[in-house]
């Protein structure tokens, strides 16, 4: 994996346990967005399939 900026600038300042947590959030909103945008897509091509 490569180091995030975010995870950097926390090292730098010293608190390892903000660097879990933070990166953590991070992850879990990019994957948040990443699976709400897939269900709505999936949701767009049902809703096409049955109009045709």
């Amino acid at each position: 994996m490569k180091t995030q900026p975010w995870t950097k600038q926390k090292k730098i300042a010293g608190k390892p346990q903000q660097i879990v947590q933070s990166g953590q959030l991070g992850l879990k909103r990019k994957r948040n967005r990443k699976h709400l945008r897939l269900e709505a897509q999936s949701r767009g091509l049902e809703s096409m399939h049955r109009k045709t």
